[in-house]
């Protein structure tokens, strides 16, 4: 047992029984509740209670993405936790996962593809900029405290884009599980 046991409270908009994320956050309050700490998790109603079983769930009522990141900050005053780790584009947390890459990045690289249509049609819509208004909270105006990201090319984008610290952002690589996937060079051929 740790010598402090703390409460983190993870973020995430959305369920999908599928998810990579889901899955990803899951495992981790699975390990953090095992080590002894508290897990809450705050998400939108979307998300099964039976698929949280780790302690408390709040769940938000906002269904795009900046209505979710108001009403989760208009509650933040309230929260009893030692660690806010959103895997969320959101205004504030100690800890955010860029597990969904970077937004504008994304862009830019579609961008190159489209026709002027596309692009015009886009930048119609609210949500794009939505996320990249909270994006910019969270990297330009530091409202992350450190971001974990999965490969060197979404830290790179972070820091290029956004001017943000290298040294505040950690890369976590995806776990493969081995016992899945077979190595046998004569399967290869």
């Amino acid at each position: 047992m740790p010598d402090k046991s703390l409460t983190i409270v993870f973020v995430r908009r959305g369920y999908s029984q599928t998810g990579g994320a889901e899955a990803y956050l899951k495992r981790l309050a699975r390990g953090l509740v095992a080590g002894g700490h508290r897990a809450e998790l705050i998400t939108t109603d979307d998300w099964p209670p039976n698929e949280w079983p780790f302690g408390a769930i709040t769940h938000l009522h906002a269904r795009s993405p900046i209505e979710f990141a108001d009403e989760l900050e208009q509650m933040r005053s309230q929260l009893r936790c030692d660690v806010l780790m959103s895997l969320e584009r959101i205004w504030h947390c100690d800890i955010y996962r860029a597990g969904d890459g970077v937004h504008r990045a994304w862009l830019d690289r579609r961008r190159k593809f489209e026709i002027p249509l596309q692009r015009f049609v886009r930048g119609l819509n609210h949500k794009h900029r939505d996320i990249l208004r909270l994006e910019e909270a969270l990297f330009t105006s530091r409202g992350a405290g450190r971001v974990i990201v999965n490969s060197s090319m979404v830290k790179n984008e972070i820091v290029d884009l956004y001017n943000y610290p290298s040294d505040k952002i950690d890369i976590v690589r995806n776990g493969v599980p081995l016992e899945k996937f077979r190595f046998d060079s004569e399967l290869r051929e």
